[in-house]
């Protein structure tokens, strides 16, 4: 029987590293998109359970418009919590957006 040289045990050791340095990168990328996909999701979980004042002036308004945080006609203007979007619907100057309809949940609860 003949007797495997050490290169070629070395040549060997080496297509199993390359072999296991290729799995380890493809399931990092895996990871990596996981990651960005709970990321997109919590940003937008967090729309959804917020709220946003696009201001008035906007279009050409004279009143602000309340809007759902995930409403794509109000992009303006920050995220407000919950307690503060239910005094927002008491505000004279403040409609709600009627595609969103952001005062949907808001009005019983106040």
């Amino acid at each position: 029987m003949a007797e495997i040289s050490d290169l070629d045990k070395n040549r060997v050791v080496e297509q199993h590293l390359v072999w296991q340095l290729r799995q380890e990168r493809g399931r990092i990328q895996e990871l990596e998109r996981q990651e960005a996909e709970d990321r997109r999701r919590a940003a937008v979980a967090r729309e959804e359970n917020a709220w946003r004042v696009e201001p008035k002036g906007t279009g050409h308004r004279d009143y602000a418009v309340l809007h759902r945080g995930g409403c794509t006609l109000g992009r303006r203007g920050g995220l407000i919590p919950r307690a503060q979007a239910v005094l927002a619907l008491s505000e004279d100057y403040i409609r709600c957006c009627k595609i969103c309809t952001p005062e949907t949940g808001l009005k019983g609860n106040q």
